[in-house]
């Protein structure tokens, strides 16, 4: 957690649910011209001792012996944890983006709005086990077409999920009613994916902000160029794998950079 300032005076705390310090720690880098790891925060202390080493001045027939100062330095090393944060977008005087349609290729911004994170392979990891138990009798009606590997529809099905990327994404609808979708590094989530799906399933309740660099989408069409060598091959099929999933074609592209929520206190 960490402090956003909001307006002027007023502070707000933040629970960050992804923070890519790849990306955190190079920006930073960049603009302080050097990586923050600790802050020493030190104290320095006074004692007045007398000639005999006492801590207190001794008078004798109206006369105070001699005195020396001695300083007592400590000094503690501190993790700045979310501070760093704080301070690298602070510096960067963000505000948030109304409509997704202004902003340039590649601009880091800022966005609110509802946040659903989905972890495209756990159809993968669940499927096997769906067909063993039989629990959708249709999976195991004969396959028609002959083939050695595909029995049943179900193994159609499995053959199918194979040609999907596996991963985890995001989307999120901003309040302008705008659509983004991300790339999500598990490494960098503050949850493990499989928590958040176990208790919120896909969507995350309640609104969130990313800060992220945004991109424009170029929609492709799988016929606009003629297949003529194998480059050609597999830009064609990552072009048919890519629209099996995004069949709406998205306009715009976010790579997270960090994703948080304002705390109520």
């Amino acid at each position: 957690m960490g402090e956003i300032k909001q307006e002027e005076t007023k502070y707000a705390l933040v629970d960050f649910l992804y923070k890519d310090y790849e990306i955190i720690n190079s920006l930073f880098a960049q603009i302080f011209k050097g990586n923050l790891f600790s802050i020493e925060m030190a104290q320095t202390t006074q004692e007045l001792i007398n000639g005999t080493g006492g801590l207190k001045a001794i008078f004798f027939d109206g006369k105070i012996e001699s005195e020396k100062k001695r300083e007592n330095k400590t000094s503690r090393y501190i993790d700045p944890h979310d501070l760093k944060i704080i301070n690298l977008f602070q510096s960067l005087n963000l505000h948030v983006t109304d409509s997704l349609s202004n902003c340039k290729d590649n601009q880091i911004i800022l966005i609110k709005g509802s946040l659903t994170i989905r972890d495209l392979s756990i159809v993968k990891k669940i499927f096997p086990k769906i067909e063993t138990l039989g629990l959708i009798p249709e999976f195991n009606q004969p396959w028609t077409q002959k083939n050695k590997k595909i029995k049943t529809f179900g193994d159609f099905i499995e053959a199918i999920l194979e040609l999907v990327p596996s991963g985890i994404e995001l989307e999120i609808i901003t309040n302008s009613n705008q659509r983004a979708l991300g790339i999500i590094k598990e490494e960098f989530l503050t949850f493990k994916s499989d928590d958040l799906t176990r208790i919120y399933d896909n969507n995350i309740p309640g609104e969130w902000s990313i800060i992220g660099i945004l991109n424009k989408l170029v929609k492709k069409d799988i016929n606009s160029n003629p297949v003529t060598n194998y480059r050609d091959v597999v830009d064609t099929l990552t072009i048919a794998c890519n629209s099996l999933i995004n069949t709406d074609q998205p306009e715009y592209a976010i790579t997270p950079i960090v994703i948080y929520r304002h705390l109520h206190y």
